[in-house]
């Protein structure tokens, strides 16, 4: 675990966004190399097998990426049937089987998947002769059937019953083949170094030249479509007519081609990437991408799930291209991290960790209040029915805002206040049907405060301050950063590394729920959010995981608690703020982004930066719901509000890897 830590901090540190120009889709660019477990920055090819898993072939072993790690796959002399035959693996194919097939120096290896074991072909027969990057070349057939190519022998065909390779009846010159390919209509194409390109089909077991071309450089086959490089020439030809059908003038070689987005990618020779639409002409699709790798030498691409490209290169590991989503549209970014919202006088008012509150309205943002706060740290936000807003900071005791006189109080400025004692840190604010105002604050307790108006201003008309102290007349804890009604004017206590409590205004007495102390329990002692659904549920979240209460389970001696960790399904076990859209679905954000938990609480749908939020981690107990529907999350760069019946769900599913099993003994 603590190995993908770092490499998910790895890939944090290294993304960029490519925001591309104006009406383009911003792309991300992150780069995969020897920092992030790829054995070597060289890569020679790249290769997306049947099962998603990337593939790439370096100068010092092959790799394979499973999304988060690398696994390694070396030369081992002690265990040759877990080793690849030589650690310089060049090219790659997969069969019909899903084996990996490989070329290396020295001969030609095949990876099963199913056993994990190597089987190696050429490396006896060629130990004493010379050696050549390019002695092997394999080609796999429309039907997933292996062929090699090699200098000594031809074209050989991979038998699977004998384990063997049997040469090939095709009549062949004795020049080197440069390069060898099937195209979508079955025909095997050989490029000779002298630049003759020919095409042969297969009829009988034998292979029949059946088209000639001269003066080529590279060839092509992708998008059903064949592509003929002649200098700075590209020409592209309908596969299977073989009838011309574009041409373009290059300004440079062309290295590898690959098919994206409607759009062709050609890396040159030399370095970087050109990007060309469907009828060949120069477009700025991409362009950002394409300026970012000008300096690179790109050897290979290859195409991913949900429209992934990944670019192998000379040098500079692997990188990964990929859209950005923005499920949730526009991100409101900040310097600061956001903790709270109200809506104040048809303003977005902000509350930020570091910055005070800042007033959104008509596109502009302004600076609020600015030395007149206690403390520029604002966790709490609440407009109330009063024409009062109250404003929760790090500071000493709460200010008030008088909405009709536009004018803000300090605690000391409250008439009465000095009676009281001190407290401060507040960071939730509930209201109550009484017009008095619960405060949930970090060491000070619960409290229970009204504020009324008088001629001369504002004054404390009620305060009362409820303490830790090991009996049911106080919290389980000091800190307690979410508040939150249940039935009967029962009020929610979230409190910090004590636990969950539930107080009974009437009677004045508290019950505590402890994690750990049976089985169905709550799952962690340090609650950080909480929220009532529209089912009689409470929501609860902890710094592991997210967990829900029956107001009717509450009750009795030992009530069974619901849970989502990462375990069945969260993007992250520590659950900063929660919400309910209109149709029930709870949404919950996390140290790795969003989860949205469908309102009979049996599905999970997550979301993280790519889909377009502020960042992965957001902020403790920064929600809010508008009379739209809106919901609004604050985070540690911004914040994102969305309507929730807008936001579409993932199409692609990744996969199962199993990548280990353990057995243990009864």
């Amino acid at each position: 675990m603590k190995r993908l830590s770092l490499l998910w901090l790895i890939l944090i540190a290294t993304i960029k966004s490519m925001a591309a120009d104006s009406g383009q889709q911003p792309y991300y660019l992150i780069q995969l190399d020897n920092r992030t477990g790829l054995s070597n920055s060289a890569v020679n090819q790249l290769l997306m097998d049947s099962g998603d898993l990337l593939w790439a072939a370096t100068w010092d072993g092959l790799n394979m990426y499973d999304g988060s790690a690398f696994h390694v796959f070396n030369y081992g002399k002690d265990n040759m049937l877990r080793s690849i035959g030589n650690n310089v693996v060049l090219q790659m194919a997969e069969d019909a089987r899903g084996f990996i097939w490989m070329t290396t120096v020295e001969g030609v290896s095949c990876y099963n998947k199913l056993t994990g074991r190597f089987s190696n072909y050429f490396y006896e027969k060629r130990q004493h002769s010379r050696i050549s990057e390019q002695e092997y070349e394999l080609v796999t057939d429309k039907a997933g059937a292996v062929y090699c190519l090699t200098r000594q022998d031809g074209l050989m065909y991979y038998d699977a019953a004998r384990d063997s390779f049997t040469v090939c009846a095709l009549p062949l010159s004795g020049d080197r083949i440069a390069k060898a390919a099937f195209d979508a209509a079955n025909r095997l194409w050989l490029l000779h170094a002298d630049g003759r390109l020919e095409a042969f089909t297969q009829h009988d077991g034998r292979f029949h030249l059946y088209r000639t071309e001269q003066a080529i450089s590279n060839f092509f086959t992708e998008d059903q479509r064949l592509f003929l490089v002649s200098g700075r020439q590209l020409r592209q030809l309908d596969v299977h007519s073989l009838q011309p059908l574009l041409q373009a003038d290059l300004p440079a070689q062309v290295k590898a081609l690959h098919h994206y987005q409607g759009h062709y990618l050609l890396a040159w020779a030399t370095q970087g990437f050109g990007v060309y639409d469907a009828q060949l002409r120069p477009t700025d699709f991409l362009k950002t991408a394409a300026a970012t790798l000008q300096g690179t030498r790109i050897t290979s691409f290859t195409g991913g799930r949900e429209a992934v490209l990944w670019c192998g290169t000379d040098g500079n590991g692997i990188y990964k291209i990929y859209p950005q989503t923005r499920y949730f549209g526009e991100v409101s970014r900040f310097s600061k991290p956001v903790r709270a919202f109200a809506e104040v006088n048809g303003a977005l008012w902000v509350g930020t960790k570091g910055s005070g509150i800042v007033s959104i309205s008509g596109g502009s943002q302004k600076s609020m209040f600015g030395e007149q706060l206690e403390n520029n740290a604002v966790f709490a936000l609440l407009n109330a029915a009063d024409s009062l807003v109250y404003i929760g900071t790090d500071g000493k005791g709460i200010q008030v805002y008088d909405r009709v006189h536009k004018k803000l109080y300090r605690w000391s400025e409250l008439e009465g206040s000095s009676r009281f004692p001190v407290f401060g840190s507040v960071y939730a604010i509930l209201a109550d049907v009484d017009g008095s105002l619960w405060l949930g604050t970090s060491g000070y307790g619960l409290i229970q405060l009204k504020v009324v108006k008088t001629r001369q201003g504002l004054a404390v008309a009620r305060f009362r301050q409820y303490l830790f102290n090991g009996t049911g007349s106080g919290p389980a804890n000091d800190i307690i950063y979410s508040l939150a009604f249940g039935n009967d004017h029962q009020l929610w206590i979230g409190c910090r590394y004590g636990g969950l409590s539930r107080f009974d205004i009437t009677k004045q007495q508290f019950r505590h729920y402890k994690a750990f102390s049976y089985d169905g329990s709550l799952s962690h002692n340090d609650v950080l959010s909480l929220y009532p659904d529209h089912q009689g549920r409470l929501w609860i979240g902890t710094s592991y995981g997210l967990n829900w209460l029956s107001f009717k389970e509450a009750d009795k001696a030992r009530p069974v608690f619901g849970k989502f960790t990462t375990d069945n399904g969260m993007p992250n076990n520590t659950v900063h703020a929660i919400a309910e859209d209109g149709q029930g679905n709870i949404w919950a954000s996390t140290n790795k982004g969003l989860a949205r938990i469908s309102a009979t609480a049996t599905d999970i749908s997550h979301y993280q930066e790519q889909d377009g939020l502020q960042s992965n981690e957001f902020s403790d107990g920064a929600v809010w719901k508008d009379a739209a529907g809106n919901l609004y999350f604050g985070g540690i760069y911004g914040f994102n509000s969305f309507l929730p019946g807008n936001v579409r769900g993932r199409n692609g599913h990744p996969n199962l890897l199993l990548s280990g099993v353990q057995l243990g003994a009864n």
